[in-house]
């Protein structure tokens, strides 16, 4: 089943979300990038086997697709937060449940602008597909490759004899080899559709990528303090209580942690950091591939997934492979969500 929504973010904008699915499956939100829009997602949106397993949500951001396009907003990391916050707390049915995170380019930056502002409690796993968490010259959470280098300034640039050679430009750079004609076209007529004022302002800001790296270490350090409690209202309990404190944290939970545990390891036995996988093209000549391997170095836990010769554009490049790879990964996230609830 395909479905469309609007939901309503903090400032009134209107958010247009389209989603494929089974209502009660578990839950993963695409976030696209820069002048693009979720249609890029339809070949996840589209994919039945995908979707029996898996309910997919593919977002417009602010002012591209067939979301609203306020005057303001693009170059605040708050304003993008509470705008998939909106989203998620709308999908996760009041945000009781969870979701994985997909970010495509700049759609990773709006993730950490998100993670960094609401937290993890209604994320289950991360995936950056050829994504930022960072932008500003020099930083490395954000570096561009050759590609976004000879577009900029120009595909900023309100004159469309400046602007549509660079957007053509860039689109045709995004595959490591050309898509079909009619998408290469649907993709640049996404750039074009979002306003020159928006594709600035995105631009017109600064994160140096700790405030994704501090969102992920920070589930470690919660879960750690978990185990922590865990461990203390069983030994507070006593003989006597044992069964009632264990009965309620979790029976599972409880002795696990303390057999693993032991004298002195429970903070170490509680870690879990979230899952994020890194996924990037070794031939992505838009988000240099450098960025990918700063994550790797710099977030807890990250896991690299090297796509040998491909583009800027996985999921589009080889959508079997990539839908493969998203279904495994989603499920291994919840699978893990389920142990840590345990």
């Amino acid at each position: 089943m395909k479905a469309d929504h609007c939901v309503i973010s903090t400032d009134r904008t209107g958010l247009a979300v389209r989603t494929a699915g089974p209502a009660g499956a578990p839950l993963v939100l695409l976030v696209h990038g820069w002048a693009q829009s979720a249609r890029c997602w339809h070949r996840q949106l589209d994919d039945d086997e995908l979707t029996r397993e898996l309910r997919l949500a593919a977002v417009d951001l602010r002012g591209h697709g067939r979301s609203d396009r306020p005057d303001g907003g693009y170059r605040d990391a708050t304003t993008w937060a509470d705008d998939l916050d909106a989203v998620l707390e709308e999908l996760t049915a009041g945000g009781t449940g969870q979701a994985v995170l997909v970010g495509w380019s700049y759609g990773g930056l709006v993730i950490a602008d998100y993670l960094a502002r609401h937290g993890a409690r209604r994320t289950a796993g991360v995936l950056l597909a050829g994504a930022i968490t960072g932008i500003g010259r020099g930083v490395a959470a954000g570096r561009i490759g050759p590609a976004m280098r000879a577009a900029l300034p120009d595909a900023l640039a309100e004159d469309p004899a400046v602007a549509v050679p660079a957007l053509a430009g860039l689109v045709r750079a995004m595959p490591a080899r050309p898509l079909p004609g009619a998408e290469e076209q649907a993709m640049l007529a996404a750039a074009l559709d979002t306003p020159p004022r928006v594709r600035a302002a995105m631009f017109d800001r600064h994160a140096d990528g700790a405030a994704f790296v501090a969102a992920v270490s920070a589930v470690s350090a919660v879960s750690a303090v978990s185990a922590v409690s865990a461990v203390s209202a069983v030994r507070a309990a006593g003989a006597i209580g044992a069964v009632g404190a264990i009965g309620a944290i979790g029976a599972v939970g409880a002795v696990g942690a303390v057999g693993a545990a032991g004298a002195g390891g429970v903070a170490e036995a509680g870690r879990r950091p979230m899952p994020v996988l890194v996924q990037h093209g070794t031939a992505d000549r838009v988000v240099d591939p450098a960025t990918a391997e700063h994550h790797l170095a710099t977030v807890p836990g990250a896991r690299p997934d090297w796509w040998a010769g491909a583009g800027h554009v996985t999921f589009a490049e080889d959508p079997a492979r990539f839908n493969r790879t998203l279904r495994t990964f989603a499920a291994d996230c919840f699978a893990d969500r389920e142990r840590v609830a345990r």
